[in-house]
């Protein structure tokens, strides 16, 4: 794990307020590259400082009732709405855009998607995701995505399924389709990815340019 994921799923799990999270990421960076510099390497500064678990128990024991409170306030207001919209924006064009019935087709049998195509990028995406590359994701993205690929939204939804995740650890299986609609056709994918925490399962919507429509993850 590297110094940036460790921080930051150290503060994930500590129970304060948005304000009082970034200043202890700058403060934890801060020590961790100061004893780098003095001459440790990175991996073993991170085992001195023991577990993700261990060092954010060890924060939130210093941590008054008052940071705790707003930590409980942010959690329920802030975490439940970006998966909204998530949830919102895939079906916005799956179901809203073209009124009247989807047709759920084989997509081994589609003239707009290639079934391998499909499954790789659907890996590119989380690929894009696990990495924090949104100005990536934006550029593959459908215009309409932009107000949903952001740092503070996609990682609000992570706390909501999760407060670690880890290191990605494997794909799973991907199931593929094709949505047909008014005469508009959409490629649906669903993966399980494994990480170290937790397993997250994902769903995505593509359009006939292969550009990201859609976005759920639970």
């Amino acid at each position: 794990m590297t110094v940036k994921k460790y921080v930051r799923s150290v503060v994930r799990k500590v129970q304060c307020g948005k304000e009082k999270k970034e200043e202890l990421e700058q403060k934890l960076l801060s020590d961790i590259n100061a004893k780098v510099k003095r001459g440790n390497a990175p991996e073993d500064v991170l085992k001195q400082m023991g577990t993700v678990k261990e060092t954010a128990g060890r924060i939130n024991d210093t941590l008054g009732d008052e940071e705790k409170r707003r930590y409980k306030i942010r959690y329920f207001f802030a975490v439940v709405i970006p998966t909204v919209v998530i949830i919102a924006s895939m079906i916005y064009y799956v179901a809203f855009q073209m009124p009247g019935k989807a047709n759920i087709e084989d997509i081994e049998n589609s003239d707009y998607f290639d079934r391998a195509q499909v499954e790789d990028t659907i890996k590119e995406t989380v690929e894009l995701l696990d990495a924090n590359d949104y100005q990536a994701l934006q550029d593959v993205s459908v215009e309409e995505m932009s107000s949903v690929l952001k740092e503070d939204v996609i990682d609000e939804a992570r706390e909501n399924i999760a407060q670690t995740w880890g290191e990605r650890v494997r794909f799973d299986q991907i199931y593929t389709a094709e949505i047909v609609k008014d005469g508009k056709h959409y490629a649906i994918g669903e993966i399980t990815v494994t990480y170290e925490d937790v397993s997250v399962t994902y769903r995505f919507t593509y359009n006939e340019k292969m550009q990201l429509a859609g976005l759920y993850m639970k």
